[in-house]
């Protein structure tokens, strides 16, 4: 949660955008653009092997100890892996979209944490 998001950048006194990149309703921070966003609600809902329908009852943290707790080891690889590669789309898109001003696009979003998921899966 030490991520550079604007909610954290406020608090610093920086004077930032503080909407979502993606949603841009609610305030960026490192939970909602990670869990509680409509955003990633949809990615993680379509690259399926993850119940969402509780997920925005816990925080990242939560959400990563959940997939580690998970006690087959292939559904739990499986599971972080979604995890990661969701988040790490995630972050790209929104810096993309917050240093070169190229707006999130949730279908290209999707296609990038598919194929990291597979090469991922791959190559672990």
């Amino acid at each position: 949660k030490r991520l550079p998001t604007a909610d954290r950048l406020l608090k610093r006194g920086m004077h930032v955008n503080q909407n979502c990149a993606f949603c841009a309703v609610l305030t960026e921070s490192c939970d909602h653009m990670f869990n509680d966003c409509v955003y990633v609600r949809f990615l993680l809902l379509n690259i399926g092997g993850l119940d969402t329908t509780d997920v925005g009852t816990c925080d990242v943290r939560d959400l990563w100890a959940r997939a580690t707790e998970i006690l087959v080891d292939p559904l739990r690889k499986q599971g972080l892996i979604l995890l990661a590669a969701t988040w790490w789309v995630i972050w790209k898109d929104r810096n993309n979209y917050v240093f070169r001003g190229k707006p999130p696009f949730i279908t290209g979003s999707l296609e990038r944490v598919k194929l990291l998921i597979s090469d991922w899966t791959t190559m672990l």
